[in-house]
C-alpha cells in the first residue's frame, strides 16, 4: 500500500520537547479512571555537550491527544475521490499533529491530510483553494453550507506553581487544559474567531448586520441559533448579489 512520506519514526515511547526539555511520556488510565500522563524528563545543564545532567518524572493530568487510548482506527483522506487510507491515528491537539502508523508498524508518519476521521469525528485542514492558501486549522464542520460555522479543539500544559488560577495539587506537576473554538468561514476565506454570543456573530457577519442582529433572540446563542443565522446570512447575501444592476459595457 503507498503510503504517505514518513517524516520521523519513534519506538515504543513518544519523544516530546518541553520548553526546551527533552522527555519520554506515557498515557494511561489511573486507578480513579482520570486519564494521566507521566514524562520522564532530561535537562541539561550545557556544561558537557551531549549530556544530561538531571533527571525527574513529572506527572501531568490529562494529554495531549484528543482520544484514550490514544490511538484509534482511523481514515486519513487524500482527496482523490476513491483514495483512503486506513490507519491507526492520534490526534495531537498541542502541536496539531496527525499521526499515522500501519498493522502495528512501530513507525509512525506525521501527515496533513485534507481531512481525517478519529474516534467517529472529521477534521478538516482549512484551505483557501484558490489563492492555495493553508490557514494550519483543523476543524469540524458544525454547520455546513457557503457560509459554515466550524469547531476546532487544542490543548495546552499548564504547569501548577505559576500564576494562572490553578491551586496546587500534590498528585500532579500540570493538567493539560482543553480550548474549544468556533469559526466562522464565508467560503474560501480565512476562519473568523467568534464566540456564541450575538455581537461577536454580527461583527462576522458585518455585510448583514442589522438584519443578522434582529433575528438572533438574545446576547447568549446557542449552535442552533447561529446555524440559522448564517443560513439566513447566505439567503440575504445571494438576494444582494441578484439584486446589483448588470453593469454597462
Amino acid at each position: 500500500m503507498a503510503r504517505f512520506q514518513l517524516i520521523l519514526s519513534f519506538l515504543c515511547a513518544t519523544s516530546v520537547t518541553v520548553w526546551g526539555q527533552e522527555s519520554l511520556c506515557k498515557v494511561f488510565r489511573d486507578t480513579r479512571g482520570r486519564i494521566v500522563t507521566t514524562c520522564d524528563v532530561y535537562a541539561s545543564t550545557g556544561l558537557v555537550p551531549g549530556m544530561s545532567s538531571t533527571h525527574r518524572q513529572e506527572t501531568y493530568l490529562g494529554s495531549q491527544y484528543l482520544t484514550y487510548p490514544t490511538w484509534q482506527k482511523g481514515v486519513v483522506r487524500t482527496g482523490k475521490p476513491g483514495k483512503e487510507l486506513y490507519c491507526e491515528l492520534a490526534y495531537d491537539l498541542v502541536n496539531n499533529d496527525v499521526l499515522c502508523r500501519f498493522n502495528g508498524d512501530p513507525k509512525i508518519s506525521y501527515l496533513t491530510p485534507p481531512s481525517f476521521v478519529i474516534n467517529g469525528l472529521e477534521f478538516t485542514r482549512q484551505y483557501d483553494n484558490l489563492l492555495g492558501t493553508d490557514y494550519q486549522l483543523y476543524a469540524t464542520v458544525v454547520h455546513s453550507g457557503q457560509t459554515k460555522l466550524l469547531k476546532s479543539l487544542s490543548n495546552q500544559l499548564v504547569l501548577y506553581g505559576n500564576s494562572n488560577g490553578y491551586e496546587q495539587d500534590s498528585e500532579f506537576n500540570g493538567v493539560y487544559q482543553t480550548t474549544i473554538k468556533y469559526h466562522i468561514r464565508k467560503g474560501n476565506a480565512r476562519p473568523q474567531v467568534v464566540e456564541l454570543t450575538r455581537k461577536s456573530v454580527v461583527r462576522a457577519l458585518h455585510e448583514q448586520a442589522k438584519k443578522i442582529a434582529a433575528r438572533l433572540p438574545a446576547e447568549k446563542l446557542t449552535i442552533g441559533d447561529v446555524a440559522n443565522a448564517l443560513m439566513l446570512y447566505d439567503s440575504l447575501m445571494v438576494a444582494t448579489r441578484v439584486s446589483k444592476p448588470i453593469p454597462d459595457l
